[in-house]
């Protein structure tokens, strides 16, 4: 009955400060409402045309930075300009004897579209900023109204009697409100701690991923350690209770937490990172495009996505073609006629592919050989030949730069009326 009075206690007041309007009074709210809000759009989106034509002529170096500014202030302007007029046409409107009824609600309104918007900007994960937004917009609107001490009290006058334990409505709208301020902040610290950590040239991309990983894994185990202790919760006797479970259901999460713990040894042994160009025994072959505690992510050369479980790479075998360095050696057949010069086109095919710029040679790297022709097996019409060559080209742009090969090496022995029976590369 406590929350139905202070409902009928919020309308009653409401209706008070409608009728102690005079008409004139009210229609000056209103134009002023819609004119501030008005004006703040038109602002805003001159501001947002203004910061893209800056992004548009800008400095390549800076194009991140002024493309995340950008995005913050077009996103926020429109809120934040609304809220600060709104707070100066109140504190106008109180100076000359009105009561700004309706300019407070509108001031709330902002309040609360500035929430939402710095929520999505925050908060990449769709499903927990639709929560984070579901709780903390309300909440900036109540606050913003100046309604939270009604309503305080009126969630205090809902009580749920369990046995021993007392639970009033306040004390779930605190958990769930200082949870999802706690998951918030979490997000924050984890996006731009990682960011940080990315950043950091000194160490090597392997080390900086699995190092982002880890702090990841902590920010969000210490929030969740945080939330369980402002719920109350024993955390020892928590610790035995998940012991007492874990022995129950754990043949049945056993392949879930193999995938878990898989994940946390690729992190620690780094032996793939997101980038490697991955290849198992089955021909299955893909760069990995994302590294989770349960399943690695590959994208194949076709475009297609394949989620793969870390158990996989533990349990299994695979090649990881580019787990130090890019460089590879790579190699191309063909035959040509027994009647045809051997040396002069080992020559011109060495020449040939040594003119490619993506093709590496001795002085790119002491461990680098320059590209190779030569015999590998005599057929009864014609001779199988082969040439060994370096490049740290993606993996994925194999086929079309070996085809490129291919055709440069054809035109340039049909320059010198030598004809290739056929060919293929690997």
């Amino acid at each position: 009955m406590d929350i139905v009075k202070q409902i009928k206690h919020l309308t009653q007041e409401a209706i008070k400060a409608i009728e102690s309007d005079s008409f004139p009074e009210l229609m000056i709210q209103v134009v002023s409402v819609i004119a501030i809000f008005g004006l703040c759009y038109i602002l805003s989106r001159l501001l947002g045309k203004m910061l893209s034509a800056t992004l548009s002529t800008g400095n390549k170096h800076h194009s991140n930075v002024l493309k995340s500014s950008v995005l913050w202030i077009s996103t926020l302007a429109f809120p934040v300009l609304s809220f600060s007029a709104m707070r100066v046409a109140d504190a106008l409107a109180v100076y000359g004897g009105i009561h700004p009824w309706l300019m407070r609600l509108a001031t709330a309104l902002a309040m609360a579209l500035v929430f939402s918007r710095l929520i999505l900007l925050t908060v990449k994960p769709p499903h927990l900023a639709s929560i984070i937004r579901f709780t903390w917009t309300p909440i900036a609107f109540v606050i913003g109204a100046g309604w939270i001490e009604p309503i305080i009290n009126a969630l205090n006058g809902m009580v749920i009697n369990l046995r021993e334990i007392k639970i009033t409505g306040f004390d779930i709208a605190r958990t769930l409100a200082f949870s999802s301020l706690i998951f918030w902040i979490a997000t924050i610290a984890s996006t731009y701690g990682k960011r940080i950590i990315r950043r950091q040239s000194h160490i090597d991309h392997r080390s900086r991923e699995a190092i982002a990983k880890l702090y990841e894994i902590f920010i969000f185990s210490f929030s969740l350690l945080l939330i369980l202790h402002l719920m109350g919760i024993n955390l020892r006797a928590l610790a035995v209770l998940g012991g007492a479970l874990g022995v129950g259901i754990g043949f049945g999460l056993k392949s879930i937490a193999s995938n878990f713990i898989s994940g946390i040894i690729l992190l620690m042994d780094r032996s793939i990172t997101v980038g490697d160009y991955i290849e198992f025994t089955n021909g299955q072959a893909g760069t990995v495009t994302r590294l989770n505690m349960r399943s690695t992510t590959l994208e194949t050369d076709d475009g297609k996505v394949v989620v793969i479980p870390n158990e996989s790479f533990i349990t299994g075998s695979f090649i990881n073609w580019t787990h130090k360095s890019r460089k590879q050696r790579y190699t191309l057949t063909f035959t040509v006629s027994h009647d045809d010069d051997i040396d002069k086109i080992k020559s011109l095919v060495e020449q040939c592919i040594g003119k490619n710029p993506k093709v590496l040679n001795q002085q790119d790297s002491p461990t680098i050989t320059d590209p190779y022709c030569g015999v590998s097996d005599f057929g009864e019409s014609d001779v199988s030949m082969f040439v060994n060559f370096w490049s740290d080209i993606d993996n994925r742009d194999y086929q079309q730069f070996s085809a490129d090969l291919m055709l440069s090496m054809l035109s340039e022995l049909k320059t010198h009326h030598i004809q290739i029976d056929s060919s293929s590369g690997e």
